[in-house]
C-alpha cells in the first residue's frame, strides 16, 4: 500500500510540472503557412501531451489501483508509467524543437519584410503635370512685353518731366 500512493504522488507532480510548465506559454497564430503549419502542429502535441496526462491520472483513478493492483504488478505499472514518461518527454522535445524553429521563422520573416507597406501601386502620369512650359513661356513673353512698354513710357515721361524743370529754370 505504501509503494503505490508515493509512486502514485510522485508521477502526478512530475507530470502535472512538466505539462503545467512546456503549455503555460501562449503563442500567437503565425502568418505565413509553414508558421501556420507549425502551430498546427504545436496543437497536436500539446492535445497529445494532454491525453498523455489524461491517461496517467486515469490510471490512478482505475479499480485495480485505488483498491488493489489486480492484475497489474508493481514492476509492470512500473514499466507503463516509465513508457507514458518517456512519450511525454519526446513531446515535450518535439514542442521545444518546434517553438524554436517557430521563433527563427519569425525572426527570419521580420528580416524579410521591409519596414514599410506599399497600400497603392504607384501611378505614372503620361505627361507631366508641373511645370507648364508652353504656359511659363507665353506668360513670360507678355509680361516682358508689358514690362518693356511700360519702361518705355516711364522714360519719356520722366525725359519730358526733367526737360520742363530745366526750361522752368531757364526762364527763371
Amino acid at each position: 500500500s505504501c509503494p503505490k500512493a508515493q509512486l502514485k504522488s510522485n508521477s502526478k507532480q512530475r507530470v502535472k510540472g512538466h505539462v503545467v510548465a512546456y503549455l503555460g506559454a501562449g503563442t500567437q497564430q503565425p502568418a505565413r503557412p509553414e508558421e501556420k503549419e507549425k502551430g498546427n502542429k504545436e496543437k497536436e502535441i500539446k492535445q497529445e501531451i494532454f491525453k498523455l496526462q489524461k491517461t496517467l491520472s486515469n490510471m490512478y483513478k482505475a479499480p485495480q489501483f485505488t483498491s488493489s493492483l489486480g492484475s497489474l504488478s508493481v514492476p509492470q505499472y512500473q514499466f507503463n508509467y516509465q513508457k507514458l514518461q518517456w512519450q511525454l518527454d519526446l513531446l515535450k522535445n518535439v514542442l521545444s524543437t518546434l517553438f524554436q524553429q517557430y521563433e527563427i521563422a519569425k525572426q527570419k520573416e521580420m528580416r524579410e519584410e521591409p519596414a514599410f507597406q506599399v497600400l497603392d501601386a504607384p501611378y505614372v502620369p503620361n505627361k507631366p503635370s508641373k511645370p507648364k512650359k508652353l504656359l511659363i513661356t507665353v506668360v513670360g513673353f507678355f509680361s516682358g512685353l508689358f514690362l518693356g512698354i511700360f519702361g518705355a513710357f516711364f522714360k519719356e515721361w520722366y525725359e519730358n518731366v526733367k526737360r520742363q524743370r530745366e526750361n522752368s529754370l531757364k526762364e527763371e
